[in-house]
């Protein structure tokens, strides 16, 4: 019987310098794409197939290893792959370590996971002609060639009916084909149940499936499977949702696509969600939508310099969407002119005086912190050195337990913390962060209920 040669990825870190594959004997043709188990050195690990060839004479009696087994053919498709040599070459990152974010842990049980949606009539909102225009835009095809817009940039402040442009194109382009797919990247998890509310009031539940890593294995495990069938339709997810296997995909939105957090910065691979999508978006021959108030420079600058298509969308007017829109008033404290009335608290008194009020009348009241912990960066009494954190070498940021941590890696510092520079052990705490302000807020208003979402 003739022998195939596999060129097989194992699913662990090589280094840049070698060769990312090795080359394994099998009895017979391996699909690309499929998932094996090989042994590699002194153990065994798993890896995905990226070519296959036939076994030819060898000079120097030079032997290769079998594979163990094939755990499943055509586990990732051909796209997949391109996808993932282009973040593996493009962001100088091992291919197995990419392949890895492509490859799920597998459950052996795969349950039915259907999402809970309040199930309501379609609302019927009329677009307005900006929003009649760029869905237009969206669905329609270029003139020029002839295919569908494929980069565009939705560019419209805060209420201006950004999503019911994503919903009515998602809409309008299932009509055209039933059996695409959309992906929805949504750059933080508080963002996920509002979207799922919003598409679920057009879509059926189980069209819908979330990707992101709060999810357990199963069902993250039966989602993927969903949407490798083409069952999933809306796929509502975090940066790793670009990995998923999609059939056929027909549209990507990028909400918020301002949002520092679509790029990976803690592990590899270092990637962009936004670069890896827009990648993605040429290999399937879709749309892809930036959508932002606040655009990024680099997004702008491509819309200006016609590399995207720039679609507007101006704020919405009361009549359009049925109630009155406040507006928004703004009013700036100079905090050093409370330090002169002797007022050290980070609330100042104006707005002590408006919570006050709030409570009065039994309204809700939103504080914003930009930072977590109970300050911004802690330095040594003796020296003045910044306690930074040794692996990523950010300021540590004091927690309410006792011990300082870096919010940019798992990095915790011991009860007993000692100053790199002149080991002392006395520390100021500059600045404020959510722990402090809860902390003051509970001191000035015990009676009120409050709650810190910083997660």
């Amino acid at each position: 019987m003739e022998k195939i040669i596999l060129d097989i990825a194992p699913l662990i870190r090589i280094p840049l310098n070698r060769n990312q594959s090795f080359s394994y004997l099998a009895d017979e043709k391996v699909p690309f794409g499929s998932l094996v188990s090989i042994p590699l050195f002194h153990r065994q690990v798993e890896g995905i197939v990226i070519g296959n060839k036939k076994d030819f004479p060898r000079l120097g009696n030079i032997q290769l290893k079998k594979i163990n087994k094939v755990i499943e053919e055509n586990f990732l498709s051909e796209k997949q792959l391109e996808l993932a040599k282009f973040i593996s070459e493009y962001y100088f990152s091992p291919l197995g370590i990419v392949l890895k974010g492509f490859v799920p842990k597998r459950t052996k049980r795969i349950k039915n996971y259907e999402l809970r949606i309040t199930k309501e009539k379609n609302p019927t909102i009329k677009l307005t002609k900006d929003q009649q225009k760029a869905v237009k835009t969206i669905t329609g095809k270029n003139s020029a060639f002839g295919i569908l817009n494929s980069k565009l940039l939705l560019y419209g402040p805060a209420a201006s009916g950004k999503t019911e442009v994503y919903i009515h194109s998602i809409l309008k382009l299932k009509k055209k084909d039933p059996e695409f797919q959309f992906l929805i990247l949504l750059p933080e998890l508080t963002l996920t149940p509002q979207a799922i509310e919003r598409y679920g009031k057009y879509f059926k539940p189980d069209e819908i499936v979330v990707i992101n890593s709060k999810i357990s294995k199963g069902q993250l495990y039966s989602s993927w499977k969903k949407i490798k069938s083409g069952e999933a339709k809306i796929i509502i997810g975090s940066r790793m949702s670009v990995f998923s296997p999609f059939q056929k995909l027909g549209m990507i939105i990028i909400d918020e696509e301002q949002d520092m957090s679509f790029k990976q910065w803690d592990m590899n691979p270092r990637y962009d969600a936004r670069t890896a999508a827009e990648k993605l978006s040429e290999l399937h021959q879709c749309p892809i939508i930036f959508g932002s108030a606040t655009p990024r420079v680099e997004s702008y600058y491509k819309a200006l310099s016609n590399n995207y298509n720039l679609l507007k969308l101006s704020k919405l007017k009361s009549k359009d969407i049925g109630y009155r829109i406040l507006d928004t008033r703004y009013e700036i404290v100079d905090l050093k002119k409370e330090r002169w009335e002797k007022n050290y608290s980070s609330i100042s008194k104006k707005l002590k005086s408006e919570i006050e009020y709030a409570l009065k009348n039994k309204l809700q009241t939103i504080l914003f912190v930009n930072r977590q912990g109970m300050s911004a960066f802690s330095i040594c009494d003796n020296c003045r050195t910044v306690l930074k954190c040794p692996h990523c070498h950010r300021a540590l940021v004091y927690n309410n337990s006792g011990i300082y941590k870096c919010l940019h890696c798992s990095y915790k510092s011991g009860i007993l913390t000692t100053c790199p520079n002149c080991q002392g052990t006395i520390f100021r705490n500059i600045g404020l962060g959510t722990q402090k302000v809860e902390k003051e807020i509970n001191k000035i208003f015990p009676k009120a209920k409050v709650k810190r979402v910083d997660f």
